[in-house]
């Protein structure tokens, strides 16, 4: 059987870097070795899971039925042409009933300690509340996803980050009605406890909120986010062309009218308001805004410094570079987990079968480019040994994580 599997086949590559002793120790206590028939190997099942996500196979049912037929996948689980494969309900009932709820997310943890002890170990860069009402009849926990005017439909949402290797960090699955910015804070504290040394963090729009730009500024962390596009009335004034005077805590408006504070909201948002006779006469009271009685009022977050300065990083030189990367790392992990890894669609119900089921795709595609990029390495340390001359890698600009 050994030798019908190809030398470079990427089961031998994963085999080479992965170890599963402490998974027997780990489950030892979940089977009785002295009463009842012989369980099936708890490595087994994992394996035919880890199986199904390696390769993107959409089900454990046609996981079971490709086992049978591929010579690679049989040698993976360590059977021969003629030995029984477990059947997919016992793979089932193990992660479902058997297994604790947890190993999830250890087998996740023990891949990634494994790639980032192998040399990547330099993490930088580092996802509103719940307004849609529609509820699902067949799975609760889901959410009504919304893009767009067209696309609706009920859906999970796994928000991720990842560093500049594109080794998946941590996910963090809700149902797909939530804002990423809301699920952002757990998934944030996550990966910052266990990575003190990320220096940059890089994410998409809708992180761009006033408390993620506080907290990455105050714990040291440069936010990278992108220009989004102002959404008020074409032809108005722009926030901008307000100026703001600190010694007054008031507003001056492009006419010379003072909008002075007046109040701050439960959002944390300070209100100005102008002086209506001085605003009801204006020839430019439409294109301020300025309501039926000639007010105009205009809002300020209290910790809009804070996306003032985000927007000032976001000009730079550096900023500009490291953003760019989002293509090859956090875009690259979402598109090879949804055409490669079968992640477009998933058959389980609840957030807890959802989650686990996430967990276990991303733990396949991190231990998928370790053994990948460790036998590479192996086989250029095979090539050093030859006269051969063998130029150096670029190096990496510095450690990121993104979202």
């Amino acid at each position: 059987m050994d030798t019908l599997v190809p030398k470079d086949h990427l089961l031998r590559k994963i085999e080479k870097v992965m170890d599963y002793d402490w998974l027997y120790e780990r489950l030892e206590g979940y089977y009785c070795h002295t009463n009842g028939r012989p369980g099936t190997d708890p490595v087994v099942l994992i394996k035919m899971v880890l199986l199904q996500h390696l390769f993107g196979i959409p089900s454990l049912r046609q996981t079971y039925r490709e086992v049978q037929v591929n010579l690679a996948y049989r040698w993976f689980l360590g059977y021969g042409l003629l030995d029984e494969i477990p059947h997919f309900a016992t793979v089932s009932y193990a992660f479902c009933k058997r297994f604790p709820e947890e190993l999830t997310d250890e087998i996740f943890q023990h891949i990634l300690n494994k790639a980032l002890n192998n040399g990547d170990d330099d993490s930088e860069n580092g996802s509103g509340g719940t307004t849609e009402k529609t509820v699902s009849t067949t799975d609760p926990d889901c959410g009504m996803f919304v893009k767009g005017e067209h696309e609706r439909q009920f859906a999970y949402e796994a928000h991720t980050a990842c560093n500049k290797r594109g080794f998946v960090l941590g996910v963090q699955v809700t149902a797909g009605n939530i804002h990423d910015s809301v699920a952002w804070d757990e998934l944030y504290t996550t990966i910052t406890r266990r990575f003190n040394d990320i220096r940059y963090a890089v994410m998409d729009s809708a992180y761009k909120t006033p408390w993620i730009a506080k907290r990455t500024i105050d714990d040291g962390i440069v936010p990278i986010l992108p220009y989004t596009r102002y959404k008020g009335a074409k032809g108005s004034y722009r926030p901008w062309e307000y100026a703001y005077l600190p010694e007054k805590d008031a507003y001056l408006c492009p006419q010379g009218a003072e909008l002075r504070h007046t109040t701050t909201d439960k959002d944390g948002k300070r209100v100005y308001r102008s002086t209506p006779k001085n605003c009801r006469d204006c020839p430019y009271k439409a294109k301020c805004g300025a309501n039926e009685k000639g007010q105009k009022l205009l809002t300020r977050h209290i910790w809009q410094f804070y996306l003032d300065a985000v927007e000032c990083i976001r000009k730079t030189e550096d900023a500009k570079c490291i953003y760019a990367m989002r293509q090859q790392t956090i875009e690259r992990v979402f598109a090879d987990a949804k055409e490669k890894h079968a992640m477009r669609y998933t058959h389980h119900r609840g957030l807890t079968a959802v989650t686990r089921w996430v967990k276990l795709k991303f733990a396949a595609m991190n231990l998928k480019k370790l053994a990948v990029w460790s036998w590479k390495d192996s086989f250029l340390l095979l090539l050093s040994l030859f006269p051969i001359r063998v130029f150096h890698k670029t190096r990496h600009p510095p450690c990121l994580a993104a979202f």
